[in-house]
């Protein structure tokens, strides 16, 4: 039986595989997303330790006067 045959003669089946690729596609893209989150929040991360220094920084001057 080809694939069209089996598709013709079971609907369900053939709705089951399809709703099953659109959930894997939207894993994937869901995957994407958290990776690019993570990567921002590591780029955020590093700016804000690297502000603390210059506060860090900015308080010792002062200190100094």
């Amino acid at each position: 039986m080809t694939i069209e045959n089996s598709m013709i003669m079971h609907p369900e089946s053939t709705q089951r595989l399809e709703r099953y690729e659109q959930l894997q596609d939207a894993i994937y893209a869901k995957r994407d997303e958290i990776n690019d989150l993570k990567s921002t929040k590591e780029d955020l991360e590093a700016d804000i330790d690297e502000k603390y220094e210059e506060l860090g920084d900015l308080e010792r001057e002062v200190a100094e006067l």
